[in-house]
């Protein structure tokens, strides 16, 4: 008796298959921004440049790095190895980032609370601020402040040194050192 049809392996999601929005929301302004790079690192293998696309974070892969890999700008990376340079590549914040949902869930547990540290990084804890108040020039010129910190001295508008005059290209200061005047500043 033949055996019955088996059903073939699920495939692996690929560039084609992948979400579309994805694919136009950050791709398309990295596929049309994309030009030849000035100076000697074309010749270094760093041709072209382009725009940085939207950043797929992810816990676990699923195929989501295949499905990513063909499309220009998109990065995939997965959540227990964030980069600052990834989220906010040339320290501009505000880059564009997709989270599945369990990465989003696993953020505590790599990262850890104000609360509790981190459980996959040893010894790490959230930076806590250190100020409450940022508006400094509003702490500065509070009264409290103002009471104990000395008054501004006054303004000085001449130069504690005078300003050395060449006598050999400048003929008053050459006149005045030749008469025998007073001294040059």
């Amino acid at each position: 008796m033949p055996s019955p049809p088996s059903r073939p392996p699920p495939r692996t999601p690929t560039s084609s298959r992948s979400p579309t929005r994805a694919r136009c929301v950050g791709a398309r302004l990295a596929r049309l921004t994309r030009q030849v790079r000035a100076g000697r690192g074309k010749s270094r293998n760093r041709r072209y440049q382009a725009r940085r696309g939207p950043l797929i974070v992810y816990a676990e892969d699923k195929g989501i790095s295949k499905a990513f890999r063909n499309v220009p700008g998109v990065e995939t990376v997965n959540v227990r190895s964030l980069n600052l340079l990834q989220l906010a590549p040339g320290g501009h914040l505000g880059r564009f980032c997709v989270w599945t949902e369990s990465a989003f869930a696993l953020l505590d547990e790599v990262f850890g609370t104000w609360d509790k540290p981190a459980v996959l990084k040893k010894d790490y804890r959230m930076p806590t601020a250190k100020i409450t108040q940022p508006d400094v020039t509003r702490i500065i010129n509070s009264s409290e402040i103002q009471a104990v910190v000395r008054p501004a001295g006054p303004r000085r508008t001449k130069r504690p040194f005078g300003q050395h005059k060449n006598a050999f290209s400048n003929r008053n200061v050459e006149a005045r050192a030749s008469s025998g005047g007073p001294a040059p500043d």
